[in-house]
């Protein structure tokens, strides 16, 4: 098998500077419409838990999607890593119980509960970049695969539209995706 490290390592860096290019406030804008979107849908609704990732950069903005949550009384946990490809849900009530964590990516701090069951979960993936038959470049950690390798609870990859490549590749430990939202709605994936 080809060592898809380079390319996937080119294609982070192309997508990368694709979504930085997206101005601010345009993303801000998509962002908040994906919330509503994703507020809307049945899997959200359904879900007792929302496992979503604390935005940073220029990635689609959570922070009103994670208010959102808040102020209904939603569920929501957020991952913090604990080692190599290693990661774990914890349960937070408010930005308060962020930190500085892993990558200088805000994580739950020590107060917050693990979670530990995954029934009537909904998870909301980032991705750098996917494309229509499930494929997503992430930022070459391992930690969402390691975790939905084992995860039995829907989950939905986000991304920007421009960000939607025609095909990546894909790895062995790399898990398919049957359903990606954009600003411009959910599509799903074909294989």
């Amino acid at each position: 098998m080809n060592d898809l490290r380079p390319l996937k390592k080119h294609l982070r860096a192309q997508y990368k500077a694709l979504r930085d290019a997206i101005p601010p406030d345009l993303r801000e804008k998509k962002a908040c419409h994906m919330t509503e979107m994703l507020v809307r849908s049945s899997s959200f609704a359904a879900a007792d838990t929302v496992l979503a990732y604390v935005s940073v950069g220029s990635e689609v903005s959570t922070q009103h999607l994670l208010e959102y949550c808040f102020e209904n009384g939603k569920r929501i946990a957020v991952p913090k890593c604990t080692g190599k490809r290693k990661m774990h849900f914890c349960l937070i009530d408010s930005f308060d119980r962020l930190a500085a964590g892993t990558f200088g990516i805000p994580e739950p701090d020590d107060r917050c509960a693990r979670l530990t069951a995954f029934d009537n979960t909904f998870c909301i993936v980032p991705g750098l970049s996917f494309d229509a038959v499930g494929g997503r470049l992430g930022y070459g950690g391992g930690y969402y695969d390691s975790f939905l390798a084992a995860y039995t609870g829907t989950f939905i990859g986000v991304c920007f539209a421009d960000c939607i490549a025609a095909r990546l590749p894909r790895g062995r430990y790399d898990v398919k995706f049957n359903s990606v939202l954009t600003e411009k709605g959910v599509f799903l994936c074909h294989t």
